[in-house]
């Protein structure tokens, strides 16, 4: 995400645009990858937290047994 947002002023003089269109899309493109990226790998620290979290399953507890 991040190496895209560095692409995009690239895209934007390869496009010829306009220098105030390319800040607008380069302003409202940037913070938008910054924060997908940082959602997406809080997201994946999550995943990682709670898989280590959980123990495997090793199936129904035994019956209780009757004395006598």
């Amino acid at each position: 995400m991040l190496y895209v947002g560095g692409l995009v002023p690239a895209v934007a003089d390869l496009a010829v645009m306009p220098r105030e269109a390319a800040g607008i899309l380069l302003a409202a493109t940037a913070p938008h990858l910054v924060f997908l990226s940082l959602g997406l790998q809080g997201g994946a620290a999550l995943s990682d937290w709670f898989g280590r979290r959980t123990t495997p399953w090793k199936g129904p507890p035994a019956p209780p047994r009757r004395l006598g």
